[in-house]
């Protein structure tokens, strides 16, 4: 059965090999002597990379419950690597062919394959198994030294332990029809389950025409001769990265690497796309001013510091206007331009600029949950006060209410810590106050609610107050946001009561 721990479950044993294509989005250099042997991952690196045929070819080896595949070409990782060798007139040849051949050699024990003969890297993630394909002409001939193990017309590999040290780790290898591949499986259950299914041409992507179509769709459209990410997630697996990640997670995603840019195609319901937006809305906007007010200060320390801060501050203003991105209701499409050439110390110089800034966003993402549940507490809070003299009685807000049962104290050692959420206990909206006000928050939040009724002394007007509170940092004092409403009776016997603007203390404490 599924669990949230599936993915976690990917050794990095695949994702080692998967980097061969991955590691290319950190840039490309041009340079007019690329080496032939940079090239021979991929006979014609500058074709389109054809991922929808890919797919197609191989689906039949991908789960029926795949929630994402991505294909590349491991061109891009020997173009990078061929890059930061010297030119061939020193030298620098000699050493990325000893390069390659000494990584290819490391790896060979553990994929049954060299690695400089994939042409395509693909790797579909399942819930109930995940498969990585090496397709091309590959020599089979290592696989003679590992024992076999034959079933359905395929056989099985199990190849040497302890790629990453984790030597209760195994792989299985399936080599493909015609030798035009190799699949490889973490378990012999997973390698098992692969070839009955192939067998029988049954619970495979293949034999799923709906989500077939849809991965084929999503990959049609790109453009990539480098690498393609498709991912396609039912509701439930979209409320489970949801609750894992506390990021909403879109119905269907593409990644598409390659022509110096990343792009992005994300499809799903308006609010969760709303998140993203404001994601790159900030990289866009909010984050050049933050680093515009810092660059205009020159408050930093040394020159060198400086020196540093100038380096990634041009970098990020320069991606951040070249930022692009369409939305409509239910889709969102980015254009991200990446550096010329190799730039990981810049990028890094930037990050380390940016992600504090980030940081304080998201917390600003989470803050903002307090005023959505303030919007529906202060209109029911209000009814219910406007309402209250409606049988000839007095004016009154709702009795107050805690964030745990009325009987425990409140409210030290109590709501959410360090950024997490947080769920009441059930009872606790079995208190009059909160079923006064029609609420219950049965699911985790970033804040801890309470009420609190203070009633007007001489002729003072009654207050109702809202409290949403949550520890962002340990051990600091705690962010506080407090919606205040008066209330009071008019001669005539009516009630009115109004809200004012929240005001918040020791903001993101």
């Amino acid at each position: 059965m599924f669990s949230p721990q599936f993915l976690f479950r990917i050794p990095l044993v695949l994702l080692t090999t998967l980097a061969l294509t991955a590691s290319a989005c950190s840039g490309k250099q041009q340079t007019p002597d690329t080496h032939p042997a940079a090239e021979q991952a991929a006979p014609h690196p500058d074709a389109r990379l054809q991922s929808a045929e890919l797919l197609s070819t191989h689906a039949q080896w991908m789960p029926a419950d795949t929630v994402a595949v991505l294909i590349g070409s491991p061109h891009a990782l020997w173009e990078i690597a061929h890059n930061v060798f010297p030119t061939a007139e020193r030298g620098g040849d000699t050493h990325f062919e000893a390069f390659q051949k000494d990584i290819s050699q490391l790896l060979l024990p553990h994929i049954g394959v060299d690695i400089r003969q994939v042409d395509s890297v693909i790797l579909a993630i399942g819930l109930s198994r995940q498969v990585l394909i090496l397709a091309g002409d590959l020599d089979m001939e290592y696989l003679n030294k590992h024992q076999p193990a034959p079933a359905k017309g395929y056989i099985a590999y199990q190849f040497q332990p302890g790629l990453l040290g984790e030597s209760q780790n195994s792989l299985w290898g399936v080599p493909l029809e015609n030798q035009q591949g190799i699949a490889i499986f973490l378990t012999p259950d997973a390698a098992s389950q692969a070839i009955q299914a192939v067998a029988s041409a049954s619970n495979t992507l293949a034999s799923t025409p709906a989500l077939f179509n849809s991965f084929q769709n999503l990959l049609e459209a790109t453009t990539s001769n480098d690498l393609v990410l498709a991912g396609h997630l039912d509701e439930a697996m979209q409320q489970t990265l949801t609750a894992l990640t506390s990021m909403p997670a879109p119905r269907t995603l593409v990644l598409d690497y390659g022509d110096s840019a990343l792009r992005a195609h994300l499809q799903g319901q308006p609010e969760a796309l709303d998140h993203y937006e404001h994601i790159f809305n900030f990289y866009r906007y909010d984050m050049p001013e933050n680093l515009r007010a810092l660059y205009n200060t020159g408050g930093l320390d040394t020159p060198y510091a400086r020196a540093s801060f100038i380096s990634g501050y041009h970098l990020a203003m320069s991606l951040a206007a070249a930022l692009k991105f369409e939305r409509t209701p239910e889709t969102l499409a980015v254009d991200i331009a990446l550096p010329r050439q190799n730039v990981l110390m810049l990028l890094g110089v930037a990050a380390a600029s940016a992600i504090p800034a980030y940081e304080k966003y998201i917390a600003r993402s989470k803050a903002s949950e307090a005023q959505i549940v303030f919007s529906q507490l202060s209109a029911e809070a209000i009814a219910y006060y406007e309402q209250s003299a409606a049988q000839g009685g007095t004016c009154h807000f709702p009795p107050s209410a805690n964030p745990v049962p009325a009987h425990e104290p409140c409210c030290d050692d109590i709501g959410p810590t360090g950024g997490e959420r947080w769920q009441a206990p059930a009872d606790t909206w079995q208190q009059p106050g909160w079923q006064a006000l029609n609420v219950q928050i049965t699911d985790p939040r970033y804040f801890a609610y309470q009420t609190i009724h203070q009633p007007g002394k001489d002729g003072a007007p009654d207050t109702f107050i809202l409290r949403a509170f949550a520890d962002f940092k340990l051990g600091g004092p705690r962010h506080t946001t407090e919606l205040h409403i008066t209330g009071q009776q008019n001669p005539d016997g009516t009630c009115h009561a109004r809200a004012y603007e929240p005001i918040t203390h020791n903001e993101l404490q």
